[in-house]
């Protein structure tokens, strides 16, 4: 009798042992898409405030719009003045062209409708980087690149 009454009980127990883990599970879930749609959330506000700021740049050239626009695309910046060589040019005056590019491509461009302007921002400082590095490796080019300057000292 023993043995059925315990084999009884561990069945009673392994059937709330598993409740318990598949209502972890269910809580983890909704947590998991809590988080989630908090965070989709957040990025919408981030994008709106981006789009606002990107507006007041165009409308009114207004210059702490465009610095905060800057310290948001900063880390993109500085990964993309250390990622690409440009023949002739050191890491300030790459990072200066990705901010002509972000000020006069990105921005002057940017169609709400069309999608997100973080995206479209490192898309148009990708390209304009990409472009002069292809003007700058055209053969025509080539004796600018490798000559050494007379004021130079050796």
């Amino acid at each position: 009798m023993k043995k059925k009454f315990s084999h009884k009980k561990n069945k009673i127990v392994k059937k709330s042992v598993k409740k318990v883990v598949k209502k972890r599970e269910e809580i983890k879930v909704a947590v998991e898409i809590d988080v989630n749609v908090s965070l989709k959330i957040e990025n919408a506000e981030k994008e709106k405030e981006l789009v606002s700021l990107v507006n007041n740049v165009k409308d009114d050239h207004c210059e702490n719009s465009f610095i905060k626009i800057r310290s948001t695309l900063n880390f993109y910046i500085k990964n993309f003045s250390k990622r690409y060589r440009i023949p002739g040019c050191d890491a300030d005056e790459i990072e200066q062209e990705c901010l002509f590019a972000l000020r006069y491509k990105a921005i002057e461009d940017f169609d709400e409708t069309r999608g997100r302007f973080k995206s479209f921002a490192i898309l148009c400082i990708r390209r304009h980087l990409f472009s002069l590095i292809k003007g700058n490796n055209q053969q025509k080019r080539k004796a600018l690149n490798i000559s050494i300057s007379l004021d130079e000292d050796r």
